[in-house]
C-alpha cells in the first residue's frame, strides 16, 4: 500500500494533534446539539448533585466534609463520590471566575468541562488502534502502513459515531467521562508496552479506581493482560515493574488525597475502601517484586509468583469485607430494591432495554458484535513471530466483559461503545493495506470508504430499520430511504390549531425559580427530584437517587405509600415542611405502584388531603405546605 509514503500519522506527536483535532469537531457539534440545554436543566440527577458538592467546595467547605446533611436530615449521608472529580471542577470553575461572574462562570463550566475530556479519550482510542494494527518497528513497512492507517480509519469512525459521547455532552458534570477516559488510558497503556506504557497504565489505573469502581473488571482484566505478557517474555519484566509501583502508589497517595483520615479504616463495595486499597498495594506491589527478583529465564517462577500475587490480593480484598462478592451494592439495604434500585433505567439488563426502546439497545449492541468481529480477525491475521500481544489480549477481554456487564446494566453501554473503535479501526487499516494499492491518494480514498462501510453507525442504522419491522433488507431500505424519493402527496388543508405553551420538565431549572423564594425547609418528593431541590434552592430534600440513603428513602416512601390523611402523623415526625409533586410524572412507574387512597395519588391527582395548603404553585410543581399543628383545646 502506497500509504507508507505519507508522513507517519502514528507518531506520538501527531496522535495528540489528531486527538485534539477530534475533539475540536466532536465539540462543536455537541456544542450546537446540547449547548442550549445548559440553560434549560442540570442535567440528571447525578450532575446536579455534583453541582452541589462543587458549590459548597468554592464556598468554603472543607476538603474532607463530605457529609451532605441537607439530605435526609438530620442522619446526613456522607457522599462515596470520589473528591478529586469535585476539585478538578472546583479548580477550573474557579480559572473563569477570575475573568467571569459566577453564574457565568458556572455556566461555562457545564458547557466545557465535558468537553475537555474528550481529549484524552480520543487520544487514548487513537493510541490504541494504532497498537494493535501494528506499531512501526522491526516488523517492516506494512505495519508502518497498517499503524498510520488505523490512526486516519479510528479518526472517521470516531467521528461517525456520535452515540459514544452521551457521557461527554454539555452539562455533564458528573463522573461516569472521567472513569471511562482513565480506563481507555491503562487499556492504551497496557497496549503501548515498555516502562511508559506500564507507568501509563499504573498510574491510570489508581486514578480511575480511586474515581469510582464501575470499571473494576476491566481494570483487573487490563492488568492480566500485562502479567500475561511478562509469564510469556520474562524481558518485559521492567514493563511490569513500572505498572505494579505505579498502581500500589498511585492508589495510595490518591486515596490519602481523597479520604478522611478517620475513614481510612472502613470497607466499602462501592468506592476504594481499605479493602480495596489493600488488595491494589498487594497486587502492584506482589508484581513489581514479581519483576524486580524472580529470574527472567524460567517461567515457572514467574507462573508462580503472578499466582500468589493475583491470589493474595484477591483474597485479602474479598477476606476483609466478604459482601464485595455480591458487587457494588452489596451493602444496600434490600428494602429499597423494588421501590427506587430496581426502577433506575441505567441499572436495567439490556432485554429489557431492548424491548422498551429496541433502537437504542441495538445501537449499543451492534458496535460490540462487529468489534469482537474484528477482534478475532487480528488475532488470526495478526504477524506471526510478535509474541503477546498484551493490548490485542486486553482489549478482546474489555470487550468480553463490557458485553457481559451491558446485558446486566445497560449503563455499562458506554464502555462497550469505546472499547468498540480502536479494534474496528485497526480491522479497517488491515484490510486496506492487504487489498488497496496504487497511488497514496487512491488509497487514501479507498481507506476513506471502507471506513465509512465498516462504520458502525451504518451497521447499526441497517439493523434498527430490519428490526423495526421484521422485514428483508431492501424492503427496509424502500420502508425507510426509498420513501424520501418518493413524490410527496398534495398537502390537505387542515385548520391551524393554536399552539400550546411548552410546560417546563420536572428536572428543568425555570419552574424552581418559585419555590426558591419560600422558606428553607424538608422537602418530600418523587426520589429523582431530590438533587434539584438542592440545587436550586435552599431547601433539604428527605430523598434522593443514592444507595447509601435507605433511611431517607424508605422514610418518604411509608409517607406516600400511607392513607393520605393518616400521612399527617408520619410527616410531622420526620420534620416535613414541604411535600412537592410534578404531575407530569403521575404515569411514571414510581408513581403508579402507590395504591389508590395514598397520600402520592393524592398530590399526583390535586387532591390533596386537609393538612397540606398550595404554598407556590406553576404549569410545573404545586409545592404543599404542611399546616401548623391545631393547638391543643385550653383546659378549663
Amino acid at each position: 500500500m502506497s500509504l507508507i509514503q505519507t508522513p507517519d500519522l502514528s507518531s506520538w506527536r501527531r496522535l495528540a494533534l489528531g486527538a485534539l483535532g477530534v475533539a475540536l469537531a466532536v465539540g462543536v457539534m455537541l456544542f450546537l446539539r446540547d449547548g442550549s440545554r445548559v440553560d434549560v436543566s442540570l442535567g440528571d440527577t447525578d450532575d446536579a448533585m455534583r453541582l452541589v458538592m462543587v458549590r459548597d467546595l468554592v464556598h468554603g467547605r472543607g476538603w474532607w466534609d463530605q457529609q451532605v446533611m441537607r439530605l435526609q436530615p438530620p442522619v446526613g449521608v456522607f457522599s462515596h463520590w470520589s473528591r478529586l472529580v469535585d476539585g478538578g471542577l472546583a479548580l477550573v470553575y474557579s480559572l473563569l471566575a477570575l475573568f467571569q461572574p459566577a453564574s457565568a462562570a458556572e455556566r461555562t463550566l457545564r458547557l466545557i468541562w465535558p468537553l475537555l475530556w474528550i481529549v484524552p479519550a480520543a487520544w487514548a482510542t487513537l493510541a490504541l488502534s494504532r497498537s494493535l494494527a501494528g506499531v512501526p518497528g522491526k516488523r517492516g513497512v506494512r505495519l508502518e502502513a497498517a499503524a498510520s492507517a488505523a490512526v486516519i480509519a479510528c479518526g472517521v469512525v470516531m467521528l461517525t459515531n456520535m452515540g459514544i459521547y452521551g457521557q461527554f455532552r454539555p452539562g455533564r458534570v458528573d463522573h461516569h467521562d472521567v472513569q471511562i477516559v482513565f480506563c481507555l488510558m491503562a487499556l492504551a497503556g497496557a497496549a503501548m508496552g515498555g516502562v511508559r506504557g506500564g507507568l501509563l497504565a499504573g498510574l491510570s489505573t489508581a486514578v480511575g479506581l480511586c474515581i469510582g469502581l464501575e470499571a473494576l473488571l476491566f481494570e483487573v482484566a487490563i492488568g492480566a493482560a500485562i502479567g500475561l505478557r511478562y509469564l510469556l517474555d520474562g524481558k518485559s519484566g521492567k514493563e511490569l515493574l513500572a505498572y505494579g509501583a505505579a498502581l500500589a502508589l498511585g492508589a495510595v497517595v490518591f486515596f490519602a488525597i481523597q479520604t478522611p483520615p478517620w475513614r481510612w479504616g472502613v470497607m466499602a463495595c462501592d468506592a476504594l475502601g481499605l479493602n480495596l486499597l489493600v488488595g491494589l498495594v498487594l497486587a502492584g506491589g506482589g508484581l513489581a517484586l514479581c519483576a524486580r527478583f524472580l529470574p527472567s529465564g524460567d517461567w515457572r517462577w514467574r507462573l508462580a509468583g503472578l499466582a500468589l500475587t493475583g491470589g493474595l490480593a484477591g483474597a485479602v480484598y474479598l477476606g476483609l469485607h466478604p459482601d464485595c462478592l455480591k458487587g457494588p451494592f452489596a451493602d444496600v439495604d434490600p428494602a429499597i430494591k423494588p421501590i427506587w434500585l430496581d426502577l433506575v433505567q441505567e441499572v436495567r439488563p439490556w432485554p429489557r432495554y431492548l424491548k422498551r426502546n429496541p433502537d437504542l439497545a441495538l445501537g449499543q449492541a451492534v458496535p460490540g458484535v462487529m468489534a469482537l468481529l474484528a477482534w478475532i480477525w487480528l488475532g488470526i491475521k495478526r504477524e506471526p513471530g510478535r509474541g503477546l500481544d498484551a493490548g490485542w489480549l486486553a482489549s478482546g477481554l474489555c470487550i468480553l466483559l463490557a458485553m457481559g456487564a451491558t446485558w446486566t446494566a445497560i449503563r455499562m453501554g458506554s464502555y462497550l461503545g469505546w472499547f468498540s473503535l480502536a479494534p474496528i479501526a485497526a480491522f479497517i487499516a488491515d484490510l486496506s493495506t492487504r487489498r488497496l494499492s496504487g497511488s497514496w491518494r487512491g488509497a487514501l480514498i479507498g481507506l476513506l470508504g471502507l471506513s465509512l462501510l465498516f462504520s458502525p453507525v451504518g451497521a447499526t442504522e441497517v439493523v434498527v430499520a430490519v428490526q423495526a419491522k421484521g422485514k428483508p433488507v431492501v424492503k427496509a431500505y424502500d420502508q425507510y430511504v426509498g420513501k424520501y424519493f418518493k413524490p410527496a402527496p398534495k398537502p390537505v388543508a387542515k385548520a391551524k390549531a393554536k399552539p400550546k405553551p411548552r410546560v417546563a420538565g420536572c428536572f428543568e431549572t425555570r419552574p424552581f425559580a418559585e419555590l426558591a423564594k419560600l422558606p428553607p425547609g424538608l422537602v418530600l418528593s418523587e426520589t429523582d427530584l431530590g438533587p434539584f431541590i438542592l440545587a436550586n434552592t435552599q431547601m433539604s430534600a428527605l430523598r434522593a437517587p443514592y444507595h447509601r440513603m435507605s433511611w431517607g428513602i424508605m422514610a418518604g416512601y411509608r409517607v406516600l405509600a400511607a392513607p393520605a390523611e393518616d400521612a399527617q402523623a408520619q410527616a410531622r415526625k420526620l420534620g416535613i415542611a414541604y411535600v412537592l409533586a410534578c404531575p407530569s410524572h403521575a404515569r411514571n412507574v414510581d408513581h403508579t405502584q402507590l395504591k389508590a387512597g395514598s397520600l402520592g395519588k393524592a398530590m399526583d391527582t390535586g387532591k390533596p388531603p386537609s393538612w397540606l395548603e398550595v404554598a407556590a404553585k406553576n404549569p410545573t410543581f404545586v409545592m404543599y405546605r404542611v399546616r401548623p399543628a391545631a393547638a391543643p383545646a385550653a383546659s378549663r
